[in-house]
């Protein structure tokens, strides 16, 4: 991606379901970070998974990674502000599918975005 900061947003699953919650990771450039949410009753969509700090106006590269076994994750899209012009401007790109699936719908997305499974 080339930005100075990137969201990712997604659906955790309820806890009727009979699975953990997804815990992720996700690594910007080398610097890690975890998420794990609390399950709910009910299905929660567009939750904040992670933010970035801010960064240079560069090339970076995100690598987001399931840790759970027994978990559904779904990554609705990510939101890349880029440093381009004087006001800063976002972009946001929807993923179709669940990672516990191991299908992706692309997205128009510039840069690096790697999946992990």
């Amino acid at each position: 991606m080339v930005g100075v900061s990137v969201a990712v947003y997604g659906t955790i699953g309820s806890s009727n379901s009979n699975r953990s919650a997804p815990r992720t990771s996700y690594t910007v450039d080398g610097n890690l970070s975890t998420y794990e949410p609390a399950l709910m009753p009910s299905i929660q969509y567009r939750q904040h998974f992670f933010q970035s700090p801010r960064l240079p106006n560069d090339t970076h590269t995100l690598v987001v990674t399931s840790l759970s076994n027994n978990s559904r994750f779904y990554l609705d899209y990510f939101i890349v502000t880029t440093g381009a012009s004087p006001s800063t401007s976002s972009t946001a790109s929807s993923l179709g599918n669940t990672m516990s699936n191991y299908h992706i719908r692309t997205a128009t997305l510039a840069g690096s975005i790697t999946a992990l499974v």
